[in-house]
């Protein structure tokens, strides 16, 4: 029986999300979320395993989900020092996490903090954390998705893999000749590599490896951002026209448009 192929990523979205278990192990409480913007550009899936016990703790407390790259960055810093009061000047001064100005972080971020109530300000430069934060996710995987140019949806997934904890290519099964010649470019990267087929569905060919991210402020970006999209009842990003054209399913429903965040 010859092989269908894909019209549109987006037919490949409803096969890949009910098959997600072969990618990534995931288990009955993770989640699947779409078109999430990251530091690094926006993956077709995001599959989190979330922390659930921090994240009731966060609600009940009344704190916010930090959702730009500042602030997450900042709050960092600040956790990195827990149970100190900081000044302006320390906070600025933590480059592994920070970067950027004094004038920028007083007038901007610290106050937003102040208002998410992770942080309260003691004296005029002042500064100290409310609580010890804990990651809103446990696992983190990122899924690209290509019916074809595999390179560019390679690319795309070499960016993700900064925000997550194992990061998947998954290609159309029909498109597998010239990208079973650079298996090798996957293994160096620690991508993961995957074909969907129309008939026998997701086949794993390669396996991503992990990657640190403890404290990586780009992969808690991504934990927050996904908090916030749960805890609005959200499972997908605004599903954005490129070019002008609409970019939703050939045929079937798009899982993305079961929930969608308004643009």
């Amino acid at each position: 029986m010859s092989r269908l192929q894909y019209q549109r990523e987006a037919d490949m979205l409803g096969p890949i999300a009910e098959a997600v278990r072969l990618l990534v192990g995931a288990q009955s409480s993770s989640r699947i979320f779409f078109e999430v913007p990251t530091a690094s550009g926006i993956p077709d899936i995001v599959v989190a395993d979330l922390n659930e016990s921090a994240i009731t703790k966060r609600i009940e407390r009344g704190l916010s989900p930090v959702v730009d790259l500042p602030g997450v960055s900042v709050l960092r810093a600040i956790q990195h020092r827990y149970r100190m009061t900081q000044t302006t000047s320390d906070i600025a001064d933590i480059r592994e996490f920070v970067g950027l100005s004094r004038r920028y972080l007083t007038t901007k971020v610290l106050p937003e903090l102040v208002q998410g109530g992770h942080i309260d300000q003691v004296g005029k430069t002042d500064w100290a954390p409310t609580h010890a934060i804990s990651s809103p996710a446990k696992k983190i995987y990122t899924i690209e998705v290509k019916v074809k140019d595999w390179r560019a949806g390679y690319n795309q997934a070499l960016r993700h893999k900064i925000s997550a904890d194992r990061s998947w290519l998954v290609i159309d099964a029909n498109r597998t000749t010239t990208v079973s010649a650079h298996h090798h470019w996957f293994k160096d990267a620690a991508l993961g590599l995957a074909t969907l087929d129309t008939v026998g569905g997701v086949c794993r060919l390669i396996a991503p490896q992990g990657h640190p991210s403890t404290g990586n402020v780009y992969r808690e970006l991504l934990a927050e951002r996904l908090f916030e999209m749960a805890t609005n009842g959200v499972v997908s990003g605004p599903v954005r026209h490129v070019f002008g054209a609409d970019l939703t399913t050939t045929r079937g429903p798009d899982p993305r448009l079961a929930g969608v965040a308004a643009h």
